[in-house]
């Protein structure tokens, strides 16, 4: 009676017995085929005639699904090992011979099908089986139910422990050890199953459910403990109370959870299929993703046309959907007003989300959930609705290493972004892409991560020459004016973090970024709360601001903590609250940078103005650029903020205290190895660069000492580049930087600046003299455009110049 009574309140029996798959009935079979065996093995003067029934049994466990397998094997394992002790083998050659070869018999028809079955099911993603997984999730079905089904995983892992234990404590204090057999058969039937999987690494813990077949006997015996009589029965008659509380309340929380527990719902087909007939035109398109899904429609909706995609019978992994699939939607909603999409394990069937990208371009689509199933309906405003191939990327593209290439963005009607991909080669490799959105002074407003083919589509899945994308919405973070923004892209390792170099159109390394072109974003500067856009943008609060009527600066950002060099940028981020009444046309906010005896300007920005021109208060992120004066004297300095131009007032506030580092100013003269001529950025000498005298190796790593005179001071931070060519001038190596600890921007009239740059020769490249080339470029600037460079007043359009040699022997 305790045995039935786990059969009838198990949540795991409870869940498969409402559920239209067949492992109730794989279950019924495995306890027919168990107890038919054991009728067999009792009845030793009528074994030829009982051995029909386990045959039979045995026939319609593999029958119903090929996992019955392992249970059959652990019937043998048992059969031989007690046949063996017993009578010499003479039982298991009657067990071969009436029970196996018949069920073999009657199964040999199906047995092909079985086989191609297991070569050939793409019902999963390749992997490795992760065995301690495997045993945790089977733990938490065999006592509380599936995680997922019945109980969540973080929750049934703690109370599957406490059955566990408190059922191996009542088996331990049996007097009898009439546990061992169906532990044994229960241990040798999970030990069948599990290398089974090893070799094909397909697992869920239901594939494990004739594992359970010796549960309810061993509940059974826990509980039996209650009728304990002799001496040590209070503790036995404890102990089997405790199993029947463990059981009862294991079991009534899993059935909880199945029940009440709405993250534990199942999929509401009928719902979601009976919306659709109620709602839809008799033009409209039912769209089913995932396509197996068909059964489902023909049952609640039986003759009404559907489109399934992929047109498939099970779920097949290799059969997922691309972009392609534009030719085969565009055919079927031709003529259509609209489109009615269900989704249910869209994420494999179609990983990308290309159906629904598809339909986004044709449309909004407006969405209504279920559980476990999305229906979006659209309503198509032109005819054909959607092209017959997939749409065309606009923007600039790039090309990664490792063979990938971003092809360029597309819009839809939903006001995503989508972002296009390929790859030359099979990717070994997990990546991902990084959207940096900037302003036009270079300051990051927004940054998005995101797989390049979506969280479903991992690189490492993707085929050479398939177009894959991954949508993202460019949402405006708070405080940020709405207008174009620039956005550009990066790729990096998932394991490392490491980012991918961007290769030229000749396949030379240029940089780790490339840029997407412009970006709108929309207004997000009313309705702003302070503190959730200081917390998004790594502000802090101000509580002691300016009393600057209408005009608050609400939190501020980090001044450097380390010393700047004359010279050095800086960019002191500012969250102001502007009340709508304000007038800020023509205002402006100025940062000076105050010691003891010495004030200086730093920067200034426009004062935003109304957003829209609407009288509304708003709040607003703004970034006061400016730069150590080249003049600087060293020191501490208070960095003060004040309004101009404005009504507002003038008074300046505190914002930060910053430590001007002392440089060393060379005035002297140089001698180069190889002396140059040229006149970079209106404002600097390049004199030229030294290289180590002796001949170098391929491999080898050297220093190059490149050097300048300053004749101005120039306007903005360069940095260097040095280049060296072959002899059929292609780029062989290069090197780029600045001199440490001085920006260009901090150099006075007359000083001599020496730039250090390492630079390695390839291996591998042959002996000869190597020419070098060298100008300056601006690293912050979208493109990263060279300086302006003259020789003896004649323009150089290339922004470079010859600078000597390197001999490699």
């Amino acid at each position: 009676l305790a045995a039935a009574l786990v059969v009838a309140v198990h949540p795991w029996y409870v869940w498969h017995a409402q559920d239209a798959r067949m492992y109730s009935l794989l279950f019924l079979a495995g306890l027919a085929a168990t107890l038919a065996l054991l009728r067999w093995s009792q009845s030793p003067n009528r074994r030829g005639v009982r051995a029909t029934a386990p045959a039979l049994a045995y026939a319609a466990l593999l029958y119903t699904h090929y996992l019955g397998a392992g249970l059959i094997a652990a019937h043998g394992l048992v059969v031989a090992w007690r046949s063996l002790r017993r009578d010499g083998g003479r039982t298991l050659t009657r067990y071969v011979l009436q029970v196996v070869a018949p069920a073999a018999a009657l199964f040999a028809p199906w047995l092909p099908a079985t086989l191609r079955t297991m070569r050939s099911d793409t019902s999963y993603w390749v992997g490795t089986l992760k065995l301690d997984e495997a045993l945790r999730k089977t733990l938490m079905s065999l006592l509380v139910g599936g995680p997922g089904e019945t109980v969540l995983e973080s929750e049934g892992a703690q109370v599957a422990a406490v059955m566990a234990v408190v059922l191996v404590l009542a088996l331990l204090l049996r007097r009898r050890r009439d546990s061992v057999p169906p532990l044994a058969v229960s241990a040798l039937t999970l030990a069948a199953t599990l290398a089974a999987f090893l070799i094909v690494p397909k697992f869920n813990p239901r594939y494990l459910i004739l594992a359970s077949l010796p549960l309810p006997l061993l509940w059974g015996q826990g509980i039996d403990l209650l009728g304990s009589s002799g001496p040590g029965s209070a503790l036995r008659r404890t102990m089997g109370g405790a199993a029947l509380l463990a059981l009862a309340g294991g079991s009534a929380f899993g059935l909880h959870g199945m029940y009440a527990d709405v993250r534990l719902t199942r999929a509401d087909f009928r719902s979601a299929v009976l919306h659709v007939l109620a709602h839809a035109a008799p033009d409209e398109v039912p769209v089913l993703v995932s396509g197996h899904m068909y059964p489902v429609w023909l049952y609640y909706a039986p003759g009404a046309p559907y489109l399934a995609l992929p047109e498939m019978r099970v779920l097949d992994v290799d059969s997922s959907l691309s972009l392609e699939v534009a030719a085969d939607l565009a055919k079927a909603l031709e003529g259509a007003s609209g489109a009615w999409l269900l989704l249910w394990q869209d994420e494999v069937a179609d990983p990308m989300g290309a159906v629904t990208f598809l339909l986004d371009q044709a449309a909004p689509g407006d969405e209504t959930g279920f559980w476990h199933v999305r229906v979006r309906h659209y309503r198509f405003q032109t005819s054909p609705p959607l092209a017959s191939a997939p749409p065309e990327p606009v923007g600039p593209g790039c090309r990664f290493e490792s063979g990938i290439q971003y092809l360029g963005a597309t819009p839809d009607a939903a006001g995503n972004v989508a972002l296009l991909w390929s790859t030359l080669v099979d990717l070994d490799v997990d990546l991902r892409a990084q959207v940096t959105i900037s302003n036009r002074a270079g300051h990051e407003v927004a940054r998005v991560h995101a797989s390049p083919g979506g969280d479903h589509f991992p690189t490492g899945l993707w085929a050479p020459g398939e177009v894959a994308f991954v949508r993202f919405d460019p949402t405006t973070p708070p405080a940020i004016e709405g207008g174009e923004y620039r956005a550009s892209l990066s790729l990096y390792r998932t394991d490392s973090g490491q980012a991918l170099t961007v290769l030229d159109a000749l396949g030379n390394p240029s940089g780790e970024t490339c840029a997407m072109g412009p970006i709108t974003l929309r207004d997000a500067t009313t309705g702003v709360a302070p503190s959730e856009a200081a917390a998004v943008h790594g502000l802090r609060l101000v509580e002691d601001g300016p009393d600057w009527p209408g005009v608050r600066i609400a939190a501020v950002g980090a001044c450097p903590t380390d010393p700047p060099p004359p010279g050095a940028s800086i960019s002191l981020p500012l969250l102001l609250e502007i009340d709508g009444d304000v007038e800020t046309a023509g205002a402006a906010l100025e940062a000076t940078m105050a010691s003891v005896d010495d004030s200086r300007p730093l920067g200034q920005t426009p004062l935003p103005g109304r957003s829209g021109g609407a009288a509304l208060d708003s709040a607003h992120l703004v970034w006061l650029d400016g730069g150590i004066p080249a003049d600087a004297p060293a020191g501490e300095a208070e960095v003060r903020v004040r309004v101009l131009g404005t009504a507002v007032g003038d008074g300046a506030w505190p914002a930060c205290s910053i430590s001007v580092a002392p440089v060393s100013r060379d005035y002297g003269e140089v001698s180069p190895t190889y002396p140059a001529r040229a006149l970079i950025a209106d404002a600097v000498q390049f004199l030229g660069l030294s290289v180590p005298p002796e001949p170098v190796s391929p491999g080898d790593s050297i220093l190059i000492e490149l050097y300048f005179r300053a004749v101005e001071t120039p306007a903005d931070n360069y940095s260097v580049f040095l280049h060296l060519l072959g002899p059929d001038g292609r780029l062989v190596a290069e090197a780029n930087g600045s001199a440490a600890g001085r920006p260009t921007a901090g150099w006075l009239p007359g000083e001599v600046v020496a730039v250090g740059l390492g630079l390695t020769v390839p291996a591998g490249v042959p002996a000869g003299d190597y020419a070098f080339e060298s100008g300056w470029f601006l690293p912050d600037v979208e493109g990263m455009p060279r300086a302006s460079l003259s020789v003896d007043g004649g323009v150089v359009a290339s922004g470079s110049v010859a600078a000597g040699q390197l001999t490699v022997r």
